[in-house]
């Protein structure tokens, strides 16, 4: 069943420069309630340099009472076509549009890792403290790290940070293993 165009509102905006342009995008579709928010910077291409194209794309899924449910972030770079750099970050909200107490995916040293306070008494590291795992592999000792600890992250903000810029300083460690010792 399509949706009739008098329940999705549109609009775009494109401007343009000598070196390229600025596409912003939006889109609300009143029945299901989401909304879409889109960025483009694109450079055209010249004998020197190639097409350069940043996206930034946010969707938006609210209540009845038009207060944001979740949140969903995503930025790419591209280059000639080929994605370099790409990044998404996923928030929920309580009832009323207040942030929840978060988990945040990230994808670093193409890895994926999930940023979150500790809630619990089990496992390691002591509640309250901000801790990261890797929810793809088995990593042994290195599964659960606790960034309060080991990197004196406070914030989850902190943390996402923390674990970008380890795998920024690292970039060829690769893990052999369980009990290898190995770089």
């Amino acid at each position: 069943m399509k949706t009739p165009k008098k329940l999705i509102k549109r609009n775009r905006e494109v401007v343009e420069t000598p070196y390229g342009k600025n596409i912003q995008t939006t889109l609300y579709n009143r029945l299901t309630k989401k909304g879409v928010s889109k960025e483009k910077d694109i450079t055209y291409r010249t004998k020197d340099e190639p097409r350069i194209k940043y996206v930034d794309k946010q969707v938006v899924r609210r209540d009845k009472d038009l207060n944001w449910k979740s949140s969903k972030e995503t930025k790419k770079l591209l280059n000639d076509g080929k994605k370099i750099k790409s990044n998404v970050t996923y928030k929920t909200y309580n009832e009323g549009g207040a942030l929840k107490t978060k988990k945040v995916r990230v994808t670093a040293g193409g890895e994926k890792h999930v940023v979150y306070k500790k809630t619990t008494e089990k496992g390691e590291g002591k509640v309250g403290n901000i801790m990261v795992n890797h929810p793809t592999k088995d990593k042994g000792q290195w599964d659960t790290i606790d960034l309060t600890a080991k990197g004196r992250a406070k914030t989850i903000k902190q943390g996402v940070a923390a674990t970008k810029k380890w795998h920024k300083d690292n970039p060829y460690y690769k893990y052999k293993g369980k009990r290898s010792g190995k770089k």
